[in-house]
């Protein structure tokens, strides 16, 4: 059985940050061994800011209508994709998923930065500076630490 459970370092161990997340390790018999894949959590602040930018992109974008289609264009322009070949030969070209069980905040950050670059060099006018601040004037908040230059 595969179970993904949060917990944060303290020192030299991990502990379990809800009490589900204990439950969940104290269901493991004592003594028996765990592989731990280590990811850092996805920042659910920079989820926010992620889809106020793509909101943003829509609300001056003649084309796109939904910040969801200005992220399968993104998806598919950054090569965040997967291809199936089918047993007669045919291909099929599958979006990669962004969300928070599919993607690890590092990954994340690295899509959060191309998809910024791709926007602002070759879907909108609006320079990054002026994109930065309009999500700042928007959130209420500098966003500096989750755009990284």
């Amino acid at each position: 059985m595969s179970v993904a459970i949060h917990v944060r370092r303290s020192g030299d161990k991990l502990v379990p940050i809800t009490e589900w997340d204990r439950e969940q390790l104290l269901d493991v018999p004592e003594g028996k061994d765990l592989s731990i894949k280590l990811t850092r959590t996805r920042s659910a602040k920079q989820h926010r800011l992620f889809w106020s930018l793509m909101q943003i992109v829509v609300d001056n974008h003649p084309y796109y209508l939904r910040p969801e289609q200005m992220v399968e264009w993104l998806k598919l322009r950054l090569g965040y994709v997967e291809e199936v070949m089918f047993h007669n030969g045919d291909m099929m070209t599958k979006l990669s998923s962004i969300s928070f069980s599919s993607m690890g905040q590092s990954e994340f950050q690295d899509f959060f930065n191309k998809s910024l670059y791709v926007i602002t060099t070759e879907v909108t006018p609006i320079s990054r500076q002026e994109l930065i601040s309009e999500l700042e004037t928007i959130l209420g908040e500098k966003v500096e630490s989750w755009v990284e230059q």
